[in-house]
Formats: C-alpha cells, sequence, structure tokens
C-alpha cells in the first residue's frame, strides 16, 4: 500500500510540474505577444509600463519553471530510498 501510495504522489508531483512549466511557457509567450502587438499599435503611451510588466511575468515564469524543475529533480527521479535513515 506505502508503494501505490508513494507512486500515486510521483505521478501527482510530475503532472503538477508539467502544469506549472506549461503555465509558464504561456506567460512567457503572452508578454512577448503583448509587446509585438503594443509595437505594431499606434498608441505607444504606455510602452515602458507594458515592458517592464512582461519582463516582471517573464521572470516570475522563469522561477516557475525553476520550481517545476525542481519538483521533477526531487519528487520524481530521485531516489525514494535516500530519505529513509
Amino acid at each position: 500500500m506505502e508503494k501505490i501510495f508513494s507512486q500515486l504522489l510521483t505521478v501527482i508531483h510530475f503532472f503538477a510540474a508539467l502544469i506549472l512549466i506549461a503555465i509558464a511557457l504561456i506567460t512567457m509567450v503572452w508578454s512577448v505577444y503583448e509587446i509585438i502587438i503594443h509595437l505594431l499599435a499606434d498608441n505607444k503611451e504606455e510602452f515602458l509600463p507594458l515592458i517592464l510588466q512582461s519582463i516582471g511575468a517573464t521572470i516570475i515564469a522563469a522561477a516557475i519553471v525553476d520550481v517545476a524543475r525542481y519538483m521533477i529533480e526531487e519528487d520524481v527521479f530521485h531516489d525514494k530510498e535516500l530519505r529513509d535513515p
């Protein structure tokens, strides 16, 4: 039973990490899309705040990818036996 529960948690961590990576990539792509659309528009008044917002979103997305990488490394691929005393 413990092995099944451990495998279930591993699968849950894996899918959670994949979802986090997908959300982060969508955030990055959306930020670039917003900049490109704003560059093509005639109204350039709020370009600097948009750039700063996109930079912030990209930095947060990169941090989310790093968290997801950590989840995959530690909870999915890491040998579970090393945690036992």
